[in-house]
């Protein structure tokens, strides 16, 4: 894992927290690329291109069976100002109000997933940069 794509429980915690501030805005991917590249649909209809720097483990969590959607898409979590992306796996469809719970599973020191309990969905994390407004 790069030092590019770890992800410290701080920074995590800092994004998608109870006192984020800002908060992570919620979103659906509309279309990836190869490069890790993701463009993402928020909930006011504003769209981003962003740069995700661990591309396989992206396209791996976006195949998942188990991957929640929101309107037929793949639901995430997007903090610019940290640079975190999180999308969201099991149970397929979102509950009504979502809670992030920060129980976090490490890999080689880096969080990759927050674990989601009861009918709360478990959260995929990803470094990630470059809020572009898409075109």
């Amino acid at each position: 894992m790069s030092p590019l794509s770890a992800l410290h429980h701080t920074r995590v915690r800092a994004a998608l927290g109870p006192d984020a501030s800002p908060r992570a805005r919620p979103a659906t991917v509309t279309d990836t690329a190869a490069d890790g590249v993701a463009n993402v649909r928020f909930l006011d209809g504003d769209t981003s291109t962003l740069s995700v720097a661990d591309s396989v483990r992206l396209a791996a969590t976006l195949d998942r069976p188990d991957l929640c959607r929101l309107r037929g898409e793949p639901l995430v979590l997007w903090s610019a100002q940290h640079g975190v992306l999180a999308v969201a796996t099991g149970p397929t469809s979102p509950p009504d109000r979502l809670v992030v719970q920060l129980v976090s599973r490490v890999e080689d020191g880096s969080v990759v997933e927050l674990i989601g309990g009861d009918d709360q969905p478990s959260w995929q994390v990803f470094a990630a940069s470059g809020a572009i407004p898409a075109r």
